[in-house]
């Protein structure tokens, strides 16, 4: 008991330290850009991945499981493929639903504001330092660390959770949340820190692409499409499951 209690301690003081050393930063970057103007739309980016840095060297990530996955030519293209069918069934369902009229009349300024800088900025944002700064916050310390001493569902349910409420709003709580169960079952069953960044990687880079390009949102949120990427998606979870049998029952 005394045991868990410290590894519980410790995983909240990392954490801790991630959102202090996130807000400082965020803090002197609101002062600097006062006068650099022209950093404004970057401080976020800058003050998560300085958060992240920091949050690495203190982990220390070597106790990562950053092996690759077992049968990698196949689990690589099925975590690609799982992660792109997921976040655009998630976000076909999230616009049915009337975020105004459950008052979230902000969501459309959060969105502004997330896609505000170049496109280049964003790619290097979301698709670079967002999910390798967040899977050592949420797969790799709380996720990692509360599954060393409590069922890997409590684990995967409390990340995912923390993984949510971190988003700010209820529509990308609830989107975050959704997505980050299946972020930490992919930790869990292939047992590599490296297929949860690529999933969270490869959802933020079809999100921009869709956004940034018209075309591209056209096409994948064509009927035909929404459907074959459903079907990539259950087909990929699938291959991950029957790929990684052997980590799954060690886990049992």
């Amino acid at each position: 008991m005394t045991n868990n209690f410290l590894k519980c301690s410790y995983m909240i003081m990392l954490a801790a330290t991630y959102f202090v050393t996130y807000i400082l930063l965020l803090s002197v970057g609101g002062i600097i850009a006062v006068r650099m103007t022209a950093l404004q739309p970057y401080i976020g980016m800058i003050a998560m991945a300085g958060a992240g840095g920091f949050l690495a060297l203190l982990l220390p990530v070597r106790k990562l499981p950053l092996q690759l996955p077992e049968k990698p030519a196949l689990t690589i293209p099925a975590v690609f493929f799982l992660a792109a069918g997921v976040c655009v069934i998630l976000n076909v369902v999230m616009a049915f639903i009337p975020w105004n009229g459950i008052g979230e009349t902000h969501v459309v300024q959060d969105n502004a504001s997330m896609f505000g800088i170049p496109f280049a900025m964003r790619l290097l944002s979301y698709v670079v330092i967002a999910p390798l700064a967040e899977e050592l916050l949420f797969r790799g310390t709380v996720l990692h660390k509360i599954g060393e001493f409590a069922p890997k569902w409590i684990a995967i349910l409390i990340s995912s959770i923390a993984f949510g409420i971190y988003h700010g709003n209820l529509q990308q709580g609830i989107y975050a949340f959704l997505c980050g169960c299946v972020i930490a079952w992919v930790f869990v069953v292939t047992g590599s820190f490296w297929m949860a960044v690529l999933f969270h990687a490869a959802a933020n880079l079809l999100v921009n692409l869709a956004y940034e390009f018209e075309v591209i949102r056209n096409i994948v949120y064509s009927i035909p499409v929404i459907v074959i990427l459903s079907l990539l998606a259950l087909g990929s979870a699938l291959l991950i499951v029957f790929s990684h049998k052997k980590g799954i029952q060690n886990e049992k």
